[in-house]
């Protein structure tokens, strides 16, 4: 196989790429791939596809395969930045509310089991002590003043980017 057969790289319209065209498309393959943002993603490769466009060679072919050239850009692409859609984060996203919980387990868990007696007491008939974590937790947050509240957002943001410390793991 020669040198520029290998450099060509078919899309689906069959359409083969020049050396020169597909250097420009695996040089901005990456930056292309770290766009989050769809439209951004979209003017990035329109801005390729321009630059593509305006090579010499580009220039050179006929109106028919210049589009089919803008098409091929696209698929090119398209094969190579999408399937990561919603990426699967594993562990745990950290809220502040969470992080309060956490801290606070004794307080919450108890809270939490005299809320659920509460209940209970007043003839109600409850399922489970655990549909009473969530309003156990916002009695709590409820009680902060605005200080510790942000206190457990910034703490939250950290174990965000760097995890829980080695102590909080080992508990």
């Amino acid at each position: 196989m020669s040198a520029s057969a290998e450099m060509t790289i078919e899309t689906p319209s069959l359409f083969e790429f020049l050396p020169s065209q597909v250097k420009i498309l695996q040089d901005n393959l990456t930056s292309v791939q770290a766009k989050e943002n769809r439209k951004e993603k979209h003017k990035l490769i329109k801005t390729i596809r321009k630059e593509i466009l305006e090579l010499p060679e580009s220039k050179n072919l006929p109106l028919e395969k210049r589009e089919d050239l803008k098409t091929a850009v696209n698929s090119w692409f398209a094969r190579r930045t999408t399937g990561g859609g919603q990426r699967i984060r594993f562990g745990k996203i950290w809220s502040a509310r969470m992080v309060l919980y956490e801290e606070e387990k004794d307080k919450v868990n108890s809270l939490k089991m005299k809320l659920y007696e509460k209940a209970k007491g007043k003839g109600k008939t409850p399922r489970s002590a655990f549909h009473y974590f969530q309003e156990a937790i916002t009695k709590l947050w409820d009680e902060l003043d605005d200080e510790e509240q942000d206190e457990y957002r910034k703490r939250a943001r950290q174990w965000n980017v760097e995890g829980l410390s080695k102590e909080k793991k080992r508990e």
